[in-house]
Formats: C-alpha cells, structure tokens, sequence
C-alpha cells in the first residue's frame, strides 16, 4: 500500500478532531474525551491499512471518533458521498450511526459494540478462525484501560496463551488511565499478565505517529498475537479537555465555548505540524 507520511497523518488527524467537536455540538451527544485519546491511533490504522484489516472497537462508545477518522480518509480517497457517518450521527431516525459503534460504517468492521468487555474474546475467536481458514488480515481489537476491569478480559488472555501463534491479531490498550469517574491503573496488570504468557508487547506514547506506524507495521509483519499499550490523553488535541472528566461525554455548553474550543484545535494543530 502506499505509504503514508507522519505528516500527512496529522492533517487527517486535525480534521477528524474538528468533526468530532463539531458534530458533538450539532448533534448534543457523544464521547468526546475517549474518541479523542485513540483518533491518532485510528488515523493510522485506517490511513496505511484499510481493506486488509478486521477492526473491533471493544471501547464502543469511542465511535464518533472512528466515524470522523472513516470520513476523512473517504473524502481523501475520493469516495464522499450520501454514506457519510456523521450526516446523521445521533438522529432518531435514518441513522445507524449513534453512540455506539455499526458494521454498517465500514466493512472492516467487524463487530457492532455497546457493553464493554465482550470485544476482546470475540477478537480472539476471529482471529484463530482466519488461521484456520487462512485469512492474512490483521485483527486490531481496542479496549479502553477501565474496560480491563471486566472478568472477560483477563479470562481471554488465559485462553490467547494456547492460541497466541494461531491468531494474527493485535490488542490495543487506550490507557488513558481515567474513566467516568475516578484514574484507572489496570493498564499495567495486563502488561505483566502479556508477559506471563508471553505475548510479544510494546508502549507507547498514545500520540507517537511513527511509533504507531512502526508497531502497526511489525503486527501487519507477525502472524501471532501482540500487545500495544498507547498512553493516551483523554480529550487528546484540545489542552482545555486534557485528562478532565466532564469530557468523558461532555458536549460543548452553547457556541462560545464551541468556538474557543475550535479555536484551541487550530493552535494545537498548528503545533504539532510545525514540531
């Protein structure tokens, strides 16, 4: 596929993370912090990947930042059209795009999500049934640190030890260590558990584009099971939003602050391009 600058990353980056607060806005709903701390992640998996991978977004609730990374790579790629994800986002009818992640949004996906901590085992069960059938895409599963907290978690990881040569898969941790309402550090808990059974793992700054570049591009490369740890930040791109909790679900209060915060994306974008 051809190869996809760091850079570049960061203009589709920014335009995703202008959608996200702007359809949050119009819409009244949506989880801004968490779409946020994982949008670098997805620009680079969708921008490099697309078409040879099998996404399950087990943190479902992040799916309006999925949406907004599908419809910048769609209008880079030439396909806009009356598919886009976020024209309706959050109506009560004519949409299939809510708070919630679709199938319906790409045919990458591979699971329509809501309750945390069932996108991990059924990941795994995706994974070994492409080996069996031999399937070469890639299984990306991403999980939120406080979803560790489910028993599925740990009971799938116990099980990936027996299959961790026969799943090509990659488990991808947000750790933004914050939830709804208190810090989270079960992120490490699983870092030690992958090293217990030996599954190959790295972290990562959540923001690094070429760290996420190289790591995707090593799972892409392995036919067994691997681990990244992203150390996010919640409402990643807008300092004002980083790390506070009344971003979890929180919407822009009328349009001055929407405007303040466009503002503030501008300059945070700004920055990172001119680094």
């Amino acid at each position: 596929m051809k190869p996809v600058s760091p850079g570049e990353i960061l203009e589709f980056a920014l335009k995703a993370r202008r959608l996200v607060v702007e359809v949050t806005h119009k819409s009244g709903t949506g989880h801004i912090g968490g779409s946020l701390s994982i949008l670098p992640f997805l620009t680079c998996l969708y921008a490099e990947y697309r078409g040879i991978i099998q996404v399950v977004l087990s943190k479902a609730h992040a799916s309006i930042g999925m949406y907004a990374v599908l419809d910048v790579i769609d209008e880079v790629e030439g396909r806009v059209g009356s598919t886009r994800r976020l024209d309706t986002y959050g109506k009560s009818s004519g949409s299939g795009f809510h708070g919630h992640i679709s199938k319906k949004a790409d045919d990458s996906i591979a699971l329509s999500a809501g309750s945390l901590g069932h996108g991990l085992p059924f990941a795994i069960g995706l994974g070994v049934c492409n080996y069996l059938r031999k399937d070469n895409r890639l299984v990306v599963v991403i999980v939120g640190d406080g979803e560790i907290q489910e028993g599925t978690t740990w009971e799938s990881l116990l099980l990936l030890q027996k299959f961790n040569k026969s799943a090509k898969m990659l488990i991808v941790v947000d750790n933004n260590s914050s939830q709804l309402s208190y810090t989270g550090f079960q992120a490490r808990w699983l870092e030690m558990l992958a090293e217990d059974i030996g599954i190959e793992k790295r972290r990562i700054a959540g923001h690094d584009i070429e760290g996420i570049q190289v790591a995707l591009a090593d799972a892409m490369a392995s036919s067994s099971a691997s681990l990244l740890l992203l150390d996010s930040i919640k409402g990643y791109g807008i300092p004002s939003m980083h790390n506070q909790e009344k971003w979890h679900a929180g919407k822009p209060a009328d349009s001055r602050e929407y405007e303040d915060i466009m503002d503030e994306i501008e300059l945070f974008g700004k920055g990172e391009t001119e680094e």
